[in-house]
Parts: C-alpha cells; structure tokens; sequence
C-alpha cells in the first residue's frame, strides 16, 4: 500500500490506490476516502471504489452522516451505522497535524487491530500528497510570476527606449548642426519636449501601475462636476480633432448632480479613454461624450467610429500590457492605459466595460456610484 501511494501523483491518485488497498486488506466491498474541511463542516469525496461507488455523494455536511460525525469528534473507529446518509458504512477518523484530516468509510465492520495500523499509514501519504499538489501549484505559480516580470521588463525597456532615442538624436543633431536656421532649432526642441511628455507619461503610468498592485495608491474624495470635466477634455482634443479631420461631439445630461470621487484619477481615466478613442479612429471620424444619470450613480459614454472591440478580446483589453487583436500598433500605446482605468474606476465601486457603438465603432462605458460605498478603496485614505 505504501509503494503505491508513494508512486502516485496527485491527491485523487494516491487516494484511489489506497481505496484499492483497503478494499481487499480490510475485506470490504466498497471504500471510500474523504477529506474534512472543518471550516465549512464538509466532507468531500476524494477517491471512492466498489459497486456503490457512484452512489456515494460528492460532498455533504458531516452531520447528516452520525458515524462520520462521531468519528472525527472521538477521533475513535465507529461500526457500520443504519441512519443517516451513509446508512451501511462504517468510519475511520484520519488525524491530522491540527485537526481531523478525514475519514475512510466502508461497509464492513472494521478489524481494530488492521485499523490501528493502516490509518496513519493512510492519513500520512494523503498528507504528504496533499502538500505535493500545494508544492506544484506554487511553482507554477512563482513561475508565472517569474514570466509576468520578464514581459513587464521587457514592455518596460522597449517603451522608455523610444522616446530616450528620440531624444538622443535630436540632441546631437542641435550639438553638430550649429549653423541651422531657427526654425530647424525650434523644430528639433519641439520634439524633444514631446518626447520628454512623453517619457513622463511612461513613467507615471507605470508607477501608478506599481501602487494599485500594491495597494499604496491614495485618493482625494470632492464634490465632482463630470460636466465640467468632460467640458474640458472636448476643448482640450479640439485641436488634435482639427489637424486630424475628427470630429468631437460632447452630450450631457442637464444638471447632472455632482458625484463624489478623487476628481484627478477621474480625469486620468478619461484621459485614457480619449487617447484611446482617438489612436482608433481614422481620419474623418469622429469622437462623442456623453454622461447621463444611470441607475444608482453615472453612465459616462466615450464613442469613437474605429474598428470596435471583437467580443473575444474585450475581457483581454483592461488587462495591462493588452490590445485587440485589431488594433493599429502604428499608434503607440503601452497597454497600460485601460488597465489603469479599470482599477481606478473599481476602487470608486464602479465598473468600466466596452461593447458596439450604435454608429460601428467601440463604446466604452464607465458606471461611476453617486458616493463610494462602504469599504471602496477609494475611501482608504480617509480611514
């Protein structure tokens, strides 16, 4: 019984090949092994073999079954019961380090000698089977992590390299063309300002990553007017809208009541969703704000005529580093923006999720509570 345990691999195996020992050792017909989960009161069939074996429940409450019951409160052997749930069954307690670890039932009456020695013979390669499959889940778990920081590393380098060129060669270009006219000077100074916009931008996105991973992001809950705000994006695109031919429509309810929320992650999130809507739509397009009063708070809409989402990646897309499978990657983008903006609108309570516009095109949808509720980690900073 113990090489056979020993040359399993799972929990459910090593069960399985211990149920087929007993069953001939301790001359019953059925037998079956469950492990107690004291938390809930449960006990949960983990391997079970004989012709009733189909018959025996996938889990039930301890005390339905009184010989189970009984056998994990004495921690004793209790004979073959005619009640409850498993009427015709005996139970074996199984000790664990702490608390019971299980029970092995079958339908004959048990031989206390056997069962002095093959119970913590059994309660052991469980145990140590258990904490095999607990081994194995955590590697595969450190080994993706491991992965997760390779890509991020790898993100990360390859989104501040560049701007940093950028700003590398235009500089040396201004240090070796000391004779160009102004406007080639103001031309190449322009530049490296917006790259170093840009590389700011980097950086303060993935900083702010870092802190909502790690929960150290903080939040200044104020009145807020989203009219006010989405006022301000409208005009502030209106000259990108022009150089590109896209026209910026803006629809808001009448006095919509304020909301309250952190007004500049407010703003970081619509930032992103504009950004977002413009690097989508073409030339001729166009782009619309909206805001109306929605059920227990406020619906903002941001519209946009590019290709829209698939259905198979809108899940995918408020995940970091993600973008549709039809997305331009001639635009730029991190991939960082929409995952940023999920988990800001989710620490105000809200939600954000993206379907069709009516016109064709992407609608992303920001559901935002009038007042965060109770245990938002918007309010974390004024705990």
């Amino acid at each position: 019984m113990t090489v056979n345990a020993l040359e399993s691999a799972t929990v459910h195996d090593t069960a399985a090949r211990l149920c087929n020992s007993l069953r001939g050792d301790l001359g019953a017909e059925n037998v079956a092994l469950w492990l107690h989960d004291a938390h809930q009161g449960l006990l949960r069939r983990v391997a079970a073999v004989g012709p009733r074996a189909s018959e025996l429940p996938e889990v039930f409450a301890r005390q339905v079954a009184p010989q189970c019951d009984e056998a994990l409160l004495t921690g004793r052997t209790v004979p073959v019961a005619d009640l409850g749930l498993l009427s015709g069954f005996a139970a074996i307690p199984l000790a664990g380090r702490e608390q019971p670890l299980g029970l092995i039932t079958l339908d004959s009456q048990p031989d206390p000698e056997k069962v002095q020695v093959y119970a913590p013979h059994v309660a052991t390669a469980v145990n140590n089977a258990i904490m095999a499959d607990e081994l194995v889940r955590a590697n595969s778990q450190l080994r993706a992590v491991d992965q997760q920081k390779s890509e991020f590393l790898n993100v990360v380098a390859h989104d501040l390299r560049t701007p940093l060129t950028c700003i590398r060669t235009y500089t040396d270009l201004l240090r070796m063309y000391v004779d160009e006219p102004p406007e080639t000077y103001r031309d190449f100074l322009t530049i490296i300002a917006e790259e170093t916009e840009r590389l700011g931008e980097l950086l303060d996105n993935f900083l702010d990553l870092a802190r909502i991973e790690n929960a150290t992001i903080r939040y200044e809950v104020e009145p807020v007017d989203l009219d006010e705000i989405l006022e301000h994006f409208a005009n502030v695109y209106l000259a990108k809208a022009a150089a590109e031919a896209i026209i910026v429509g803006r629809r808001v309810q009448p006095q919509l009541p304020t909301i309250q929320a952190d007004r500049r992650r407010l703003e970081q999130v619509f930032s992103n969703l504009m950004s977002n809507a413009f690097r989508h739509t073409p030339r001729g397009g166009s782009v619309m704000l909206a805001a109306v009063a929605d059920d227990g708070g406020v619906r903002v809409i941001v519209d946009d005529t590019g290709p829209g989402v698939p259905k198979e990646d809108r899940a995918r897309i408020f995940e970091r580093f993600r973008q549709a499978r039809n997305a331009d990657r001639s635009g730029g983008g991190t991939g960082l923006g929409l995952a940023i903006a999920k988990a800001i609108v989710a620490d105000h309570g809200g939600r954000i999720w993206v379907e069709d516009a009516p016109g064709g095109g992407a609608r992303f949808c920001v559901h935002l509570p009038w007042q965060p509720p109770p245990g938002a980690a918007v309010l974390r900073g004024d705990q």
